[in-house]
């Protein structure tokens, strides 16, 4: 059986980590700033390309109570 390997190194890193936070000039809750050309400030969610205007999306829209009230009517026979 393996012996699990020891990080000797990690708690003189978490102490140097902490020191440079709570001694040096860095703050851990000091404001991140990104460079304008920084290809993660463009979100995932923003389409690439413009959304179409509001006068075409107005054309286009079926409400969805029309076409409930077309699906339940029904016409009586007489």
């Amino acid at each position: 059986m393996k012996k699990p390997k020891e990080y000797t190194y990690i708690t003189g890193l978490i102490t140097e980590v902490t020191n440079e936070f709570t001694i040096g000039k860095k703050r851990i809750s000091g404001k991140c700033e990104q460079l304008s050309e920084d290809p993660e400030r463009i979100r995932s969610t923003i389409a690439p390309v413009t959304p179409p205007p509001t006068s075409i999306l107005s054309d286009q829209h079926v409400s969805r109570l029309r076409k409930a009230k077309k699906m339940n009517s029904c016409t009586r026979r007489v």
